[in-house]
């Protein structure tokens, strides 16, 4: 049926290893085909070559062959050339991995989906821990949030997936003409943006506004939690603020980041 089980890479050509390492198998060699086998390179049938295997990708584990029909083929485990094997489990509608679990019974997970954006949004790491992302109406992460356990450390509780007239109130103070940045205390407007999230992105494309300014990206990031456990509170974290300039084309022509406290030098440009 044409569904891809296994791939192979090409690694060396023995006039390669030899070119490398000298000659190979010899008592003397630095690089023998037991070293390589157990680096888990192999041969090709009839090939001397040494060839990167990727592991096999399993389609029936324990089940029949209608069963994987139903489930449009999609793969139910990989095993890497060492024999490890990763399980995955899909959604519902096998659109998702909603879970994974290593060889060591290490089990990741996604708690919710996006399914206008067809991505991930809360995930679920191996020491049960949560995280999750919102996107803005054009897909654009708008903000994250790093949740601990989910009562503790940061959270997403006050965020919307369309832009609301508090975030474009918020948005043209934060990027207002003769604008400045205080490290401590902390900016008022960037706090706004932020809320109880761990990161927020801002975005600025209307750059029809005549103020000669490029689209900007700026990224407001807290050094501390807003919960320093499931009962304290620490709303006045230190906040990290980054911009991004874009020449229209894709490309970053720009990059300003909060500098280390201390004296900076400064050019002084004079005319005669």
């Amino acid at each position: 049926m044409a569904i891809p089980y296994e791939s192979y890479q090409l690694a060396y050509t023995p006039k390669l290893l030899e070119n490398i390492f000298g000659p190979i198998n010899d008592p003397g060699s630095k690089v023998k085909d037991t070293i390589l086998e157990d680096g888990k390179f192999t041969h090709s049938e009839g090939d001397d070559n040494w060839w990167i295997r990727s592991g096999t990708i399993q389609f029936l584990d324990g089940d029949t062959a209608s069963d994987a029909q139903s489930r449009f083929y999609v793969p139910n485990s990989y095993n890497d050339p060492y024999g490890s094997v990763t399980k995955v489990t899909h959604d519902s509608y096998f659109l998702f991995i909603e879970e994974t679990e290593d060889a060591l019974e290490n089990k990741s997970s996604v708690d919710l989906f996006n399914f206008r954006t067809l991505s991930p949004q809360r995930m679920r790491d191996m020491n049960n821990n949560l995280s999750e992302a919102f996107t803005d109406e054009l897909g654009l992460v708008k903000a994250m949030a790093v949740m601990g356990k989910g009562s503790e450390a940061d959270d997403l509780d006050s965020f919307f997936e369309y832009r609301t007239t508090d975030d474009d109130t918020s948005i043209n103070l934060f990027f207002g003409d003769n604008k400045t940045f205080r490290y401590n205390p902390v900016d008022v407007d960037a706090k706004n943006l932020l809320r109880h999230a761990t990161a927020r992105f801002v975005y600025d494309f209307d750059v029809y506004k005549n103020t000669g300014k490029p689209a900007v990206v700026a990224s407001i990031v807290r050094e501390t939690h807003y919960r320093k456990d499931e009962t304290t509170l620490n709303p006045e974290s230190k906040l990290q603020l980054s911009f991004e300039y874009s020449n229209g084309l894709g490309k970053v022509v720009m990059k300003k980041v909060q500098a280390e406290p201390g004296w900076a030098k400064q050019v002084v440009i004079g005319r005669k």
